[in-house]
């Protein structure tokens, strides 16, 4: 999270946040005050404009994904260790009660592992070994990809993927986005009861609480940057625009392919069904396929 005294940016995984944050520090001088944190009681009443970057989730899990390829990011660390895949827990236990960390920090705590009986309901293949050997070997491996894809956004994957998520309502029509989003930009997104489980409860409850004033899509980023800092009383010179359009983007996810090349239908309807909200809101559209994945007449 970063905080000025003109505004606060609020900062969602791969969506281009880092390279925001540096272009307003430049800006704006603030400071950086964790990371991909809610803004707290005290911060809030300062009553600044409040930013948040969002980003097309089918391009979102590209990044994500290739992210770990270059062996980063917490995700990562979370699926290629074997304490958080072994069934032997009991189902009261608390495995996923470890504190929710960054995303681009190191995990230096192994958790617990699944609760029991868990593997049996993802696909055979599904194993820390199977993450490190497979799924993150190969940038260029979209059936990798897909096979990653369909375990990360599998409901009997939730515990591995994410600490609370797979406790938490919005997780039966969340997928990890989605969640994420609602972690960072809503109000008390913690304290829901089990009615916030349908897609219209979170739709409801984001118009309630969401504390984004302004939000940046990545792609289309600088002006989505510019309109924002103006919109929240932040006057640019014509110099600062042409930097801001002309800055170098930072912590990119390096991939060979484009993002529609690893998708094929069924990961395409995927992430359709469990990121709808994001979707929705947002007007984003699916990625077309590959002429070699389109299906037959």
């Amino acid at each position: 999270m970063f905080v000025s005294d003109k505004l606060i940016f609020l900062e969602l995984h791969k969506t281009g946040s880092t390279h925001v944050r540096h272009l307003l520090v430049k800006l704006l001088g603030g400071s950086l005050q964790g990371k991909h944190n809610a803004p707290t009681p005290e911060i809030l009443a300062r009553g600044l404009p409040i930013l948040g970057t969002v980003r097309n989730p089918w391009s979102w899990y590209v990044s994500l994904w290739t992210y770990g390829c270059q062996k980063k990011g917490l995700l990562y660390q979370r699926l290629i260790d074997p304490a958080r895949w072994q069934a032997k827990n009991s189902p009261s236990s608390s495995a996923d009660a470890d504190d929710d960390a960054d995303e681009d920090a190191p995990q230096t705590k192994p958790a617990q592992g699944a609760k029991k009986g868990m593997k049996k309901a993802l696909p055979a293949t599904a194993s820390a070994e199977r993450a490190a050997n497979y799924w993150y070997a190969d940038p260029g491996n979209v059936e990798a990809f897909r096979e990653w894809l369909g375990v990360v956004l599998s409901p009997a994957a939730r515990q591995v993927v994410e600490a609370g998520y797979r406790r938490h309502p919005l997780s039966k029509c969340c997928g990890l986005m989605s969640y994420r989003y609602f972690k960072l930009f809503v109000r008390d997104a913690d304290q829901l009861g089990p009615e916030y489980k349908t897609l219209e409860m979170a739709k409801r409850l984001d118009e309630e609480r969401c504390w984004v004033n302004h939000f940046i899509q990545s792609e289309r980023l600088e002006d989505d940057f510019i309109k924002a800092l103006t919109a929240s009383g932040v006057t640019l010179t014509d110099e600062q625009i042409s930097n801001v359009r002309s800055a170098r983007k930072r912590n990119v996810s390096e991939r060979p392919l484009p993002t529609n090349a690893y998708y094929d239908a069924k990961t395409i309807r995927l992430v359709q069904e469990r990121e709808r909200f994001i979707i929705e809101k947002f007007g984003y559209q699916a990625p077309s396929l590959p002429v070699a994945e389109e299906p037959s007449a």
